[in-house]
């Protein structure tokens, strides 16, 4: 059963569910930047009026598995768009080919390897490693995977 809280003056009914999921990411478990996009997500959730909240809520609950499943497949796939987003927008339009080009020569797993190292490293540092890593042949780009990127 979903536990009331406080929050100001308004009581909100909380779903355990939610409080599990906003709880399993603790710091340094996620990026900084989706680290806010989720305390984003949340705040904006948090700001609707209560009967719009209960609403969406009541909306959620009465999905089929299936249903709830391709909704939270929607809401995975914004997340990967937003990241690509971001990624785009963080290099030069000229280079955005050769990037695209340079990544789609990588195995899933590398490529994989390369954006959970691009976003573990500080944005300051994001550009000049992806330079690094496209200046490199396939093989030296391949043999990279699986070390921590320099700074």
């Amino acid at each position: 059963m979903p536990r009331a809280r406080t929050r100001g003056s308004a009581t909100h009914v909380a779903d355990p569910g939610l409080l599990r999921f906003r709880g399993g990411f603790g710091a340094g478990q996620l990026p900084s930047e989706q680290q806010q996009r989720i305390r984003g997500a949340f705040h904006r959730f948090d700001s609707l009026p209560p009967d719009e909240r209960a609403r969406l809520r009541d909306q959620f609950e009465q999905m089929t598995p299936a249903q709830r499943e391709s909704f939270l497949d929607g809401a995975r796939a914004q997340n990967r768009a937003a990241m690509i987003r971001e990624f785009n927008d963080s290099m030069p339009p000229e280079e955005r080919r050769a990037t695209r080009e340079m990544l789609h020569s990588l195995t899933p797993e590398q490529r994989r390897a390369f954006h959970l190292a691009w976003r573990s490293l500080p944005p300051e540092q994001r550009e000049a490693y992806r330079r690094r890593l496209l200046n490199m042949t396939p093989q030296q780009r391949g043999a990279r995977q699986h070390r921590r990127p320099a700074a």
